[in-house]
């Protein structure tokens, strides 16, 4: 059994208002034979996926953004089904994790995405684990994540993201809530620890810690990165004056960033990161605010069958 959820809020609603012509498009582009459920709002992705295989669904296509397609994948892992596959359909604004897999046309989708990996084969790819904290000092419940975590200024840059109406598109979208943010965030001090080795203290603009290779509406965070290799890359990019920080903003989209004065980069399979300043360091995972520091997070080794996944190099 095959199902198609896709979130109607997607592309600044366009999915919804379309879902009469779109959805059944994408079903045939598909092969036919899938069963759409529509989620009822943020978070509901992973219910609906747990209620699909409850149901007897065996692969899974999520239609949606970075965020939808994370809550589907946490809706897989928890369901702890052996033989489950997903399959992601890019109809969102950033559309980060969709760079690292096939596509079709850009003036195509979500029709021509489908139709990209319809009979494409599933490989085994690695997720991730995060906890943080919330603003009153408990723990959150630990998140799946499929693309990335951030934090520092990247929550922040979410959370202003997230409070548009995300129709000017992914790049300029997360360019101008990044702008906001730079205006509003004051750097954060935190200690990063990553498979026990203290990599020290850091004041920071942001830390990726990532599975794929993209965040941030096409900023290329970790160049090499792989989605299988049981690692995550961790990508430190200091605080810095605005100059240094704009001269390096072309690094983050052209793949150098390793090459920026203002970056250190490691990889690692657990990530634990203390707060050591009052300034908060906020937390975003696959595009969606999730808290502050102090958080860890954990790499769950091909914890996933992806349909049109990169083969193994």
């Amino acid at each position: 059994m095959k199902v198609l959820i896709a979130n109607p809020a997607a592309a600044g609603g366009r999915v919804g208002r379309e879902w009469d012509t779109m959805i059944p498009e994408v079903v045939r582009a598909l092969g036919g034979d899938v069963r759409p459920m529509r989620t009822n709002g943020k978070g509901d992705g992973a219910n609906q996926a747990q209620a699909a295989i409850a149901g007897g669904a065996r692969v899974l296509y999520s239609l949606g953004g970075d965020g939808t397609h994370g809550e589907v994948t946490a809706g897989i892992v928890a369901s702890g089904v052996a033989g489950l596959t997903l399959g992601v359909i890019h109809a969102g604004t950033g559309g980060d994790f969709r760079r690292m897999l096939p596509q079709g046309p850009a003036d195509q989708r979500p029709v021509g995405a489908a139709r990209a990996i319809a009979g494409l084969p599933a490989r085994p790819i690695d997720v991730g684990r995060v906890v943080c904290t919330n603003s009153d000092g408990t723990r959150t419940e630990p998140r799946i994540f499929l693309n990335e975590v951030s934090f520092g200024m990247g929550g922040l840059v979410c959370q202003f993201a997230n409070a548009t109406s995300k129709r000017l598109g992914g790049k300029a979208t997360f360019l101008i809530a990044t702008g906001r943010a730079m205006a509003r965030y004051t750097p954060a001090t935190v200690r990063i620890v990553v498979d026990g080795r203290d990599l020290g203290s850091h004041e920071i603009t942001n830390v990726g810690v990532s599975n794929g290779q993209f965040a941030g509406g096409g900023m290329h965070f970790a160049p090499r990165a792989r989605l299988d290799d049981g690692l995550f890359d961790v990508t430190i990019i200091r605080a810095a004056s605005m100059f240094r920080a704009a001269a390096a903003m072309p690094s983050l989209y052209d793949g150098t960033i390793a090459s920026s004065p203002l970056v250190v980069m490691d990889r690692g399979a657990h990530v634990a990161v203390t707060p050591l300043s009052e300034h908060p360091a906020w937390v975003e995972a696959d595009g969606e605010p999730l808290g502050i520091a102090p958080l860890e997070v954990e790499v769950l080794p091909h914890a996933l069958a992806l349909i049109g996944a990169p083969a193994p190099s």
